[in-house]
């Protein structure tokens, strides 16, 4: 979705309830009934209500000033303080709350910049929000959460492609890394081994409560090992057979929705006797299979590229 005339991005302290997204004192007394933590907001078009909208992915052209702001609160002070950088240079330092920034956006040059917004309030307090401005030769501009120096290297990813963010997000998260130095091989299949780790990962590496394994293909010098472990006891996923776990097989689209849902604790579950369909359901009701780029068959290997995205549409939102 492309919002018109983008004039901000707002970082907050602490979340405030969907539809209060202004810069007032509102934002101090709503900030602890949060419905989620440290929303990043995008402001387009004019002041009035329901011009901010949480930050996700989209492109518009910016002209004139671009405006950076802060606002929000701390357990100790009702305002905060803010440096802002831009490719690892101050360009402003504020306090109080709300703060604002402004760079010239006719002004950036094309090409990707390293833009953090570091809060502080003054008695030991700080957190670093950082994004990534993609300017191209037409001079629209995109904004994303995040910033990977390594991403550049990668010479078989485009910044057009609808698995661009969730690469970058993947990989500056530890999920998983490239291929090689210069290569993340987005059309790859995947493995079972390779997934169940990806998805452990992103669920911050928790480790298995017991040490029972089953499994003669699954070793503890393996990298999948403690992954198949959590999986299996969470009843993620199970076995290939009674003693195999198969994970050098290629994992097909309906196993990795299948493992993503039964990590989400199965919603909409009906106990289907088709041991997938509850979960390609949920998948579609959640958006996960739009704009890949083309049909998603279920017995179909899923690419890497396709692994990184669903996990990061649930778990990075």
């Amino acid at each position: 979705m492309v919002f018109p005339e983008v004039k901000a991005i707002v970082c907050f302290d602490k979340a405030v309830p969907e539809g209060d997204y202004t810069l007032s004192g509102s934002v101090f007394t709503a900030a602890d009934a949060a419905i989620s933590a440290n929303p990043a907001l995008i402001k387009y078009g004019n002041s009035a209500a329901g011009t901010w909208v949480p930050l996700d992915t989209f492109s518009e052209t910016v002209s004139g000033d671009l405006l950076l702001g802060a606002a929000g609160r701390t357990y100790n002070r009702m305002d905060i303080s803010a440096e802002y950088k831009l490719n690892g240079s101050q360009i402003a330092s504020t306090s109080g709350s709300p703060n604002h920034c402004r760079i010239n956006a006719d002004e950036l040059s094309a090409g990707r910049h390293k833009l953090e917004i570091v809060l502080g309030d003054g008695f030991g307090y700080s957190k670093t929000y950082t994004y990534t401005l993609n300017k191209d030769t037409s001079g629209t501009i995109a904004f994303t959460e995040g910033y990977l120096d390594t991403a550049v290297t990668f010479t078989d990813i485009d910044s057009s492609a609808y698995y661009y963010n969730a690469v970058l997000w993947s990989v500056d998260n530890g999920v998983t890394a490239g291929t090689s130095a210069s290569t993340f091989s987005p059309d790859s299949a995947c493995t079972r081994g390779q997934v169940v780790t990806f998805l452990w990962r992103a669920m911050g590496n928790p480790e298995p409560i017991g040490a029972y394994n089953p499994f003669t293909d699954v070793n503890a010098a393996d990298y999948f090992y403690k992954p198949v472990l959590w999986a299996v006891e969470q009843g993620i996923a199970s076995g290939t057979g009674a003693d195999a776990f198969s994970p050098d097989d290629s994992c097909t689209n309906a196993h990795i929705i299948t493992f993503l849902w039964r990590t989400m604790g199965k919603p909409g579950n009906t106990d289907s006797q088709v041991w997938y369909e509850d979960a390609v359901n949920w998948a579609v009701n959640r958006g996960l299979l739009t704009g890949i780029g083309k049909e998603f068959i279920t017995g179909e290997n899923c690419p890497r590229a396709d692994v990184v995205t669903f996990l990061y549409r649930i778990l990075a939102k």
